[in-house]
């Protein structure tokens, strides 16, 4: 499923968005050209963030990454659900039944995994006495749900400005709240760099939503 998903998520990605996006020009995932699985690719010029952020100020790109990711957010989904190679994967009408079911699922997994079912609980009610939060939701969007400093390609250099010039990797891909992605975009992008998430706010810009920092935190605990 991961290459036909992810040559799918860069078909429905429109120029608009800014940035380079790879495309692929073929897949075989039945092994008919050769013995192995593939996919034959477009090439994408520059470097991923992460390889420069350590010795470099890149607050100007965490500003355009914050921006990419809100265009990224303005290409609509039919519903809430993880995307597969055909689409979305158990389709939700709306976004508080879709995350109340990962939100069972992650709990449920926390549970298998620590063994811990007292804290499973105290961190389930915090998150319940939030859940009218999820309703807020503008409608279903596009989330790369892996957005941070090693998917995110720049061109330039040092002593001519940095660009964000590409992005890759849209394995985990689904369509959901865009608030959910951001959440995890600053989780992700904060544990490989604190200077981050800044940026990355000034950069998506006003969010109209009632509280959206209450529902980074919800969304940001089903993600941990």
């Amino acid at each position: 499923m991961g290459t036909a998903k992810e040559a799918l998520i860069a078909g429905l990605i429109p120029s608009e968005v800014g940035v380079a996006i790879p495309r692929w020009l073929r897949v075989d995932e039945r092994r008919l050209h050769m013995p192995l699985r593939f996919a034959l690719m477009t090439w994408l010029p520059g470097e991923t963030v992460r390889t420069l952020m350590a010795t470099l100020d890149m607050t100007q790109v965490y500003h355009q990454m914050g921006e990419v990711l809100r265009r990224v957010h303005r290409i609509p989904m039919s519903a809430y659900g993880y995307i597969g190679a055909d689409g979305v994967i158990a389709p939700e009408p709306t976004n508080d039944a879709y995350m109340r079911r990962a939100f069972a699922s992650a709990f449920r997994q926390f549970r298998d995994l620590c063994g811990d079912a007292n804290l499973a609980r105290r961190l389930e009610i915090e998150a319940q006495s939030r859940f009218g939060l999820l309703a807020c939701s503008a409608g279903p969007v596009l989330c790369h749900d892996d957005f941070h400093q090693g998917n995110v390609l720049v061109t330039g250099n040092a002593a001519v400005n940095f660009q964000v010039s590409g992005l890759v990797d849209f394995g985990n891909a689904r369509a959901g709240d865009a608030l959910f992605d951001l959440a995890k975009t600053l989780m992700c992008s904060t544990h490989e760099d604190q200077r981050s998430p800044e940026a990355l706010f000034a950069g998506y810009g006003k969010i109209d939503h009632p509280d959206p920092i209450e529902a980074i935190w919800l969304y940001t605990l089903s993600i941990a």
